[in-house]
C-alpha cells in the first residue's frame, strides 16, 4: 500500500510536471511554485522580496504542503542548521488573536486553528509574525517578533507549460512576448528585448553603453537594461563616459526590483558630467538603467560596468577597554537602500558596553537603529535612532554584556549613515556646549550592581560649565562624585564619599576649568532607580543698561536673574522688571537689558470745571497745577492745587472743582422773598426782597450769590 501511494505521488508530480511550469530556480508542486531564499530578512522585508518576484511568503494550508515546505527548507539548509533553524511563514496575528485571526502576506484571512502550532502557541505574547521551527525533520509553527532576521520560502501560482511567467505572477501566452505592448501589466513581457533596446542582464562584469557608442546615439531612443544579480548581493554600477544633450537626454536609474512599478529612482542624469569616481549602489539584487533621447541633438552617449558584492553588514563584535568604531555601510559615503544589518556586541561577564554616537545621519521617517539591551529581537529597547547627531542621545549603556543593533534602510533616500564608538565598560567623554547624563538604562532598568562609571565632559572653547541633577535614586551605598577637572584630583564638588540617597544634589554644580568629572560607582549588592543631569556651558556676563540692578551676577547654568529700576525709573522699554534665564547651551533666555529712565505719567490730564494752570515736567516728581472756572472752588478753599506723578507712572488724585455756594439767608420779618434765579444758594443765585405793606425796607432790595461763594450784600430789614 505504501508503495502504492509513493508511485501514485510521483505519476500526480510527473503528470502535473508536464502541464504546469515554474520560473527558473523554482520548485513545482501542485498548482503552485516555491522558492526557498537563504538570505535572512525581517518577516515584512521578507515579504517585500517576494512580492517582487510576483509572489507571497508562502501561505502553507494543507497537511502535504506542510511536509512539502519542511523537506525545501531542509534541502537548503547546511547540516549544522538542521536542527533547530526557523524560517518565515506568511502569517501574522491579527488584534493579538482577539479575533482567533490570522492574516496573510498577500491579505487573506486565515482561522488560527488550521495551524501545526508547537506546544503554547500560538503565544501573542511572543510576537506577532509566525515562524516555522525544524526539529527531528518536523516542523511546527510559533509566534514570534517580526523583526528577527530569518530565511524564507516565497510561493508563486504555476504557469501552463510554455507559458510566460511574469514578473508580477502573471501568465501570458510566449508568443506575446517582445510586442511593445503590455501583456504583463508590468510590462516584465517587454524587459528582455534586443530589438527594441531592452536588454536583460544576469552576468556581473557586463558593460552597459548607448546605442552606436561612442559614437553618436540614435533619437528618439527608449531603451532600458535589465540588471539582476544573485540573491543577497547589490550592483554596483560605475559609467567611465557620459555624455549626453543636457535636460532632454537623460539615464534614470532606478533599484528595488526586476520591473519599474516595483523600484524607486535612484538617480537621473543629464549633460555632459565626470562620473568616473562616483558608484551607485542599488537597494537589492536589481537596477534598472532607462535611457530616453528626444527628436533633435545626439552627444557621444555613455558606457557604464556593472558588478555585484553581498550585502556583508552586520555581525558579532567584541567590546574591549579601547574605543572601537562601527560605521554603516560605506560610511562616510551614503549607504545602500533596503539594508537589515544586525549587530550584536559582547563584552566581558559583569562589563557593561558603552555606545557615543559620533555621528548620525538618516533618513528620518523610515531609516532607523534599534538598540536593544540584551542579544535578540525580544531585549529591551533602549533607543531608537533617526535623523540626525543632534536629535538623539549622545551616550547609550547597557546594563548587562550584550548590545543588539538592528539598522534598517529604506529604497530611495540615503543619507550619510552613522559612526559609533562603542566600548566596554561604563565611561564616556562628551565634548559639547550642552546634553544629557543619565545612569545605564535610566528610565528603563535599575542601573547595574559592581560598576564604575566615568563621564567625562568638556565645553568646547574652554569655560565654566555647570550640572544640575533633575531626578536622583540612588542607594546609600552607591555613590556620585563630581570633580571641577578631567581628574579625581580635580576640585570636589560632592559632600564627603560622594551624593547618595540621603545627600542627594540640590544645586547647581559650577566647574570654572571648564571640564567635569562625573564618577559613579556601585556596590555589588545593591541598585535602584538611578539619576538624570543636565549639563551646559554656563552664561556670559550679561551687559544691563544705565542704572538697572540685578538680582544676582551669578552666570551659571539654570540661573534666573531679575532686573529692576531705581523708584520712580522704568526700563526704555516701558517694563518696570525684566527676567532671564541662563538657557541650555549658554545662552540668557533675554539679552537685552535697555537703560532705566524717569517714570513717564502721560500728559497733564484735564479736570471738570477747571483747567492746568501749567507744570513743571510730566515724569516722576513732577507737578501739574490747577485752578477752577468761575463759579467753581476746591473743596480746600485754596485758589489753586498741585498734583504730583508717582513712582509707579500714575498722576496723584486729580482736585474736583465744585460749583461755589453762598451761606443760608436770615430770614427778614416782614419780608415777602422772591427767587428770580437759580436754586436758591449757587452761584447766580438772585433774590428780591419787599417788604408787607405798612413797612419800610432798609438795605438792598436785591442780592446776588458771587462766584466767590458770598453775597452781594446784606439781607434788607423791613421796619
Amino acid at each position: 500500500l505504501v508503495q502504492s501511494l509513493l508511485d501514485f505521488h510521483s505519476l500526480t508530480s510527473l503528470v502535473m510536471g508536464s502541464l504546469f511550469s515554474c520560473p527558473n530556480g523554482w520548485e513545482l508542486r501542485g498548482l503552485h511554485c516555491y522558492k526557498y531564499f537563504s538570505i535572512r530578512h525581517s518577516w515584512e522585508k521578507a515579504a517585500e522580496l517576494c512580492r517582487r518576484y510576483g509572489s507571497d511568503l508562502v501561505l502553507v494550508e494543507s497537511y502535504s504542503e506542510n511536509n512539502f515546505t519542511s523537506g525545501l527548507a531542509i534541502r537548503n539548509t547546511g547540516p549544522a542548521d538542521r536542527n533547530g533553524p526557523h524560517y518565515w511563514l506568511g502569517l501574522a496575528s491579527l488584534d493579538d488573536l482577539r479575533t482567533n485571526t490570522l492574516e496573510s502576506a498577500a491579505g487573506l484571512l486565515v482561522s488560527q486553528y488550521s495551524g501545526f502550532w508547537g506546544q503554547t502557541q500560538p503565544d501573542p505574547r511572543e510576537g506577532e509574525c509566525v515562524d516555522i521551527v525544524l526539529m527531528d525533520n518536523q516542523q511546527s509553527w510559533e509566534l514570534t517578533t517580526c523583526e528577527s532576521l530569518l530565511p524564507f520560502i516565497c510561493r508563486t501560482n504555476a504557469c501552463p507549460a510554455g507559458s510566460y511567467h511574469c514578473s508580477n505572477g502573471r501568465c501570458i501566452n510566449s508568443e506575446f512576448r517582445c510586442d511593445n505592448q503590455d501583456d504583463c501589466g508590468d510590462w516584465s513581457d517587454e524587459l528582455d528585448c534586443p530589438s527594441n533596446c531592452h536588454y536583460y542582464m544576469v552576468s556581473s562584469g557586463d558593460v552597459v553603453e548607448s546605442t552606436n557608442y561612442p559614437h553618436k546615439y540614435q533619437p528618439l531612443a527608449d531603451c532600458k537594461w535589465t540588471l539582476e544579480g544573485p540573491q543577497g548581493h547589490n550592483i554596483l554600477l560605475q559609467f567611465q563616459e557620459f555624455e549626453t544633450e543636457k535636460s532632454f537626454d537623460t539615464v534614470q536609474i532606478l533599484v528595488g526590483g526586476r520591473t519599474e512599478d516595483k523600484s524607486v529612482n535612484l538617480a537621473t542624469l543629464s549633460g555632459k558630467q565626470d562620473l568616473s569616481n562616483k558608484l551607485f549602489v542599488s537597494a537589492s539584487n536589481f537596477m534598472i538603467i532607462k535611457f530616453s533621447t528626444d527628436a533633435s541633438v545626439e552627444r557621444k552617449g555613455f558606457r557604464a560596468s556593472w558588478k555585484t558584492e553581498p550585502q556583508t553588514c552586520g555581525g558579532i563584535l567584541r567590546a574591549t577597554p579601547q574605543p572601537q568604531m562601527l560605521t554603516s555601510p560605506g560610511y562616510p559615503q551614503d549607504y545602500p537602500g533596503g539594508l537589515e544589518c544586525l549587530y550584536i556586541i559582547g563584552s566581558q561577564v559583569g562589563r557593561i558596553i558603552s555606545l557615543e554616537i559620533e555621528d548620525l545621519d538618516l533618513e528620518t521617517t523610515r531609516d532607523y537603529i534599534l538598540v536593544r539591551n540584551g542579544d535578540n529581537p525580544k531585549s529591551q529597547t533602549i533607543a531608537h535612532l533617526t535623523g540626525s547627531k543632534e536629535d538623539n542621545p549622545p551616550l547609550i549603556m547597557s546594563t548587562g554584556n550584550q548590545l543588539y543593533l538592528y539598522f534598517k534602510t529604506s529604497l530611495g533616500d540615503s543619507r550619510r549613515g552613522f559612526k559609533i564608538k562603542y566600548l566596554q565598560g561604563c565611561k564616556a567623554t562628551i565634548i559639547s556646549m550642552n546634553g544629557t547624563l543619565t545612569s545605564p538604562a535610566f528610565g528603563l532598568n535599575d542601573y547595574p550592581s559592581n560598576q564604575e562609571c566615568l563621564y567625562k565632559i568638556k565645553k568646547p572653547g574652554g569655560g565654566a560649565l555647570s550640572l544640575k541633577f533633575e531626578d536622583f535614586d540612588v542607594h546609600q551605598s552607591d555613590f556620585v562624585q563630581v570633580y571641577d577637572g578631567a581628574s579625581t584630583s580635580g576640585l570636589r564638588l560632592h559632600p564627603n564619599n560622594g551624593f547618595t540617597s540621603n545627600s542627594s544634589p540640590r544645586i547647581t554644580l559650577t566647574a570654572s576649568s571648564g571640564e567635569m568629572l562625573v564618577r559613579f560607582i556601585t556596590d555589588a549588592l545593591h541598585n535602584s532607580k538611578g539619576w538624570k543631569a543636565t549639563f551646559s556651558a554656563d552664561c556670559p556676563p550679561l551687559k544691563s543698561g544705565l542704572g538697572a540692578l540685578a538680582s544676582s551676577r551669578d552666570t551659571a547654568f539654570g540661573t534666573i536673574v531679575t532686573f529692576s529700576c531705581p523708584v520712580g525709573q522704568e526700563f526704555a522699554t516701558g517694563k518696570s522688571r525684566i527676567t532671564t534665564e541662563c538657557m541650555m547651551g549658554g545662552n540668557w533666555s533675554v539679552t537685552y537689558i535697555p537703560p532705566c529712565q524717569e517714570v513717564y505719567c502721560g500728559p497733564v490730564p484735564q479736570i471738570d470745571n477747571g483747567f492746568s494752570i501749567g507744570s513743571t515736567n510730566v515724569t516722576y516728581r513732577g507737578q501739574a497745577m490747577y485752578q477752577c472756572y468761575a463759579g467753581f472752588a476746591f473743596p480746600s478753599g485754596l485758589p489753586i492745587e498741585r498734583v504730583s506723578c508717582l513712582a509707579d507712572g500714575k498722576w496723584e488724585r486729580l482736585p474736583t472743582c465744585l460749583a461755589s455756594q453762598c451761606s443760608p439767608l436770615p430770614d427778614s420779618i416782614h419780608a415777602n422773598v422772591t427767587i428770580l434765579n437759580g436754586g436758591g444758594r449757587s452761584y447766580g443765585t438772585i433774590v428780591r426782597y419787599e417788604c408787607e405793606p405798612g413797612y419800610i425796607r432798609s438795605g438792598h432790595p436785591v442780592i446776588l450769590c458771587m462766584s466767590n461763594g458770598t453775597w452781594s450784600g446784606n439781607v434788607p430789614i423791613c421796619s
